[in-house]
């Protein structure tokens, strides 16, 4: 769950912000499925940019195979 409570306006108003469809790359998986994700230097960008340098952090949850 988000957290929006205490966020600056500007941040929520990002975040509530469509991702362009150009930082989205694709993979072909098993079963000929696709596969989009946010590679890790795009994500860095992007939290950079929404939250500023140093203003975020993040942790491994869980490990999908």
């Amino acid at each position: 769950d988000l957290l929006w409570d205490g966020l600056p306006p500007t941040v929520t108003q990002k975040l509530s912000e469509p991702l362009d469809e150009g930082l989205v790359s694709y993979r072909k998986g098993r079963k000929g499925r696709t596969f989009a994700y946010l590679e890790g230097r795009t994500a860095i960008d992007q939290a950079n940019r929404i939250f500023g340098f140093g203003g975020w952090g993040c942790a491994r949850r869980r490990s999908v195979a």
